[in-house]
């Protein structure tokens, strides 16, 4: 093994023993090389979901529907095209639909939802506007999002509820919540809006 030269040792190591920390210049450029590192994974990520949102936009989650337990393989196609017909009144809806298959893993007791892929966006738009008609039953229509953007959905439907008993409009879209036309950024926004609605009542009473 070559000899190490003393003065070589001496650049390298301090005086306690220990190698030299690195310059302030050198943390600041590792600063600013991560920073940019994690912007760029950032902008990654979003164009992803962008391009996950853009392939789910046809697409409508069914929940509810018993499973098949036969042999044969499930005709997901029929069991959504006859659901519409008799809960929804939409006749013929599977010259609408490209395909459709559960998701998910089974779970005992459990029945997975159904994803539907329809022709167009407007034949999509056609049967969520008649999921209102499955209010107090075991069945529901969504739309179908990527699982970071359902978390947040989730995230934001208590207080999607809170502000509609309120007597707010309140609307979901994405994972962005409009409550009487302005964007929900936090408790601040109902507490603000709260605030201009006692000083607007408080005007009209004096």
């Amino acid at each position: 093994m070559p000899k190490t030269d003393k003065s070589d040792r001496k650049r390298r190591l301090s005086s306690d023993g220990n190698t030299p920390k690195p310059s302030t210049k050198t943390v600041k450029m590792a600063d600013t090389n991560l920073e940019d590192m994690v912007d760029k994974i950032t902008v990654i990520a979003e164009a992803v979901q962008k391009l996950q949102c853009r392939s789910m936009r046809d697409n409508l989650l069914f929940f509810g529907l018993a499973e098949y337990k036969g042999n044969r393989k499930e005709d997901c196609v029929r069991l959504i095209d006859d659901f519409c017909d008799d809960l929804l009144r939409l006749r013929n809806v599977k010259q609408d639909i490209e395909r459709a298959h559960r998701i998910g893993r089974r779970r005992n007791g459990e029945c997975r939802p159904v994803v539907v892929k329809f022709s167009s966006f407007r034949a999509r738009e056609k049967v969520r506007a008649n999921a209102g008609k499955l209010v107090d039953t075991r069945y529901a229509i969504q739309e179908q999002f990527p699982r970071v953007i359902q978390e947040q959905r989730k995230q934001l439907y208590p207080i999607l509820k809170e502000a509609r008993n309120r007597g707010k409009k309140a609307t979901l879209v994405v994972n962005r919540l409009y409550i009487d036309g302005e964007e929900y950024t936090g408790p601040e926004t109902l507490e603000a809006m709260e605030t201009t609605n006692r000083e607007n009542h408080d005007e009209t009473v004096g």
